[in-house]
């Protein structure tokens, strides 16, 4: 299903993922998670990753009404204590 972000621009929920455990991934790894595009939807973090990194540990259903916020890339963070998240 494609919904639209906060800015209007379409996001193909069927491609979305949870982010994979941060402490499994290698250097570079963790460098393609931060370049793919973050999403925000019902609190969970969610990106666009390669099939390789997709990580799901729930489908949550979402709906035509779903609110999808688009995590700006200065605002993205991960750590081996915190996991991923964002400012």
């Amino acid at each position: 299903m494609i919904l639209h972000d906060q800015y209007d621009e379409p996001v193909d929920t069927d491609a979305l993922a949870a982010l994979p455990p941060y402490e499994e991934l290698t250097p570079e790894d963790i460098k393609v998670v931060l370049d793919a595009p973050w999403y925000e939807v019902h609190g969970l973090l969610l990106a666009i990753l390669p099939e390789e990194l997709s990580w799901n540990d729930s489908d949550e259903p979402l709906d035509s009404d779903t609110e999808i916020l688009q995590i700006a890339d200065p605002l993205k963070r991960g750590d081996r204590l915190n996991g991923w998240y964002h400012a």
